[in-house]
Order: C-alpha cells, then structure tokens, then sequence
C-alpha cells in the first residue's frame, strides 16, 4: 500500500473525527482570544481610572496572554496533542524562575493589590514608613514619593507596610499659637474660638464638623502653645490652612500688637510731664 492510498484510508476513517476535532480546537481558539480581547479591555479601563499607567499595560497584556496560552493548551488536546507533558515542563520552568525572582514577584503582585485596593493613587498626599510626600507614580516594582522638600523617593512595593493616606476623603489640618506667659490665656483662647468660628463660616463647604481649639499643646520656659484643628475635605487642605494661619496673624496677633501699642501709648500718656520752668 504507497503513501496515497494510506492518506485515503486515513481520511475515509478518521477524516471526519479529525475534522470534528480540528473545528472545535480552532472554535476554542477563537472564543479564547475575543475573551481575552474583552477581559483586557476592561482591566485596562478599570486599572486606567487608578492613575497607574504601568500596571493599566502590563496586566491587561499578562491576562490576555493567559486566557490565549489556556485556549491554545485545550485546542492542542482537541487534536490528541499530550499537554501534560506541556504543562509538566511549563511547571518546572515557572518554579525555576519562581524561586530565581521571588523579590520581584513579591514587588509586582504587591503593588497590583495597592492599586486594586486603592490604598495609593497618584496625587495621593502620604507617609510611608519615613517617607512623606505625593505620590508620584506606581510602577510594577517601584512606588515614586516626592517628598516635601522635592527629593524623589523610590520605593519598592514588596517593602510597602503600613501605609498614612492624607487624601481621603478629608484631612486634618493643625496651627500650633505660641501665646507669652505674660498674656491672658483664657482670653487668649476666646479670641482664638471666635476667629475659628469666623473661619468655619467663610469656608463653610470645605469644612467638615467645628474647628476647635484644644488647648495647650506645648509649654515652655518662654510661651505656652495653643493648638488649632480643623477638618476639612482633602482637595481644600493647602488652601485652608493658610488661609487660618492668614486669620491668626491678622485678627489675633496684628490686634495684640495694636493693644500692646495703644496700652504703651496710654502709659507715656499718662506719665507726669517734667516742669519746663524754672522755680
């Protein structure tokens, strides 16, 4: 029997299984890249809205490249091909490079988890562990901190423990008034009520609750040191703060300044005036 008449028999038992198998591998095949078409679409939108730019590329690419590799394995069985033995050497290969980059899996999938937690985002103002500043960016192995002084912080992911976000939702912000022993401190801190009432009303939308002046936070041989707190929504901290410390020169130690005056002007007033004449 020569190679031709081989074919046929071949065809006219096993060509219609064949074909029957052939079809369903290239329909699995199909199917599999228009879901990883899908899937990758929408991680890369939904990662696209965290400001991570590396990782709204890397795992929409990672998660398409899988779903097709598990599409490829299941048509390549379809057409009687041993994938265990495949995926057998797949697997000794991946726990090579498994222990040989544990650091960098470790880097990867932990800043994957900070993003889809959303415990950092760019523009976050934050502290972590030393580290204080705005984040910058979020890399597949670094996290970028600028700090406040402008230095860059580059800061691997794995290593990220607890995480200070000063951008949710609100924040607090705090300005310490050093006040002299010689003043009156309970008038001191009536002044100091009224001028944050005045406060909360001008930046009424921003403010969350009542600002309040807690007392004494500090003290001294030379001056006591009240404190000042205010809660208020995150995209308004920088500008209300300074907008209290602006309240607290201007309505507080400007008019303490003008009461010191007028109360030493009142005293050169009131001294006896030396005699110009002769006696």
């Amino acid at each position: 029997m020569d190679v031709a008449e081989r074919v046929a028999s071949y065809l006219r038992t096993e060509g219609p299984a064949f074909l029957l198998r052939a079809g369903t591998a290239l329909t699995i095949l199909i199917v599999a890249v228009m879901v990883a078409r899908l899937a990758a679409s929408f991680v890369r939108a939904a990662m696209a809205r965290t400001g991570a730019s590396a990782f709204s590329t890397f795992i929409p690419g990672f998660l398409r490249a899988a779903i097709v590799g598990i599409g490829i394995v299941m048509s390549l069985d379809q057409l009687g091909v041993d994938v265990n033995t495949l995926l057998a050497g797949a697997g000794v290969v991946g726990l090579a490079v498994g222990f040989g980059s544990q650091t960098v899996v470790r880097d990867v999938v932990t800043g994957f988890f900070l993003v889809v937690d959303g415990a950092l985002k760019p523009g976050d103002k934050v502290k972590v562990g030393d580290s204080i500043g705005t984040v910058e960016n979020i890399g597949l192995r670094m996290t970028e901190i600028r700090g406040e002084t402008g230095e860059l912080f580059y800061i691997a992911n794995g290593t990220i423990g607890t995480i200070g976000n000063r951008s949710r939702e609100w924040a607090r912000i705090s300005v310490d008034v050093p006040i002299a022993h010689d003043k009156d401190l309970k008038k001191a801190l009536s002044e100091l009520s009224r001028i944050l009432g005045r406060f909360a009303t001008d930046f009424e939308p921003a403010i969350i609750g009542s600002p309040e002046a807690l007392g004494i936070a500090d003290l001294n041989a030379e001056r006591a040191v009240i404190r000042l707190v205010a809660d208020v929504k995150e995209s308004a901290v920088s500008e209300a703060k300074l907008a209290l410390l602006r309240r607290v020169r201007d309505e507080y130690y400007r008019v303490e300044e003008i009461e010191r005056l007028r109360v030493l002007a009142e005293l050169e007033a009131a001294k006896p005036k030396p005699n110009s004449e002769k006696t």
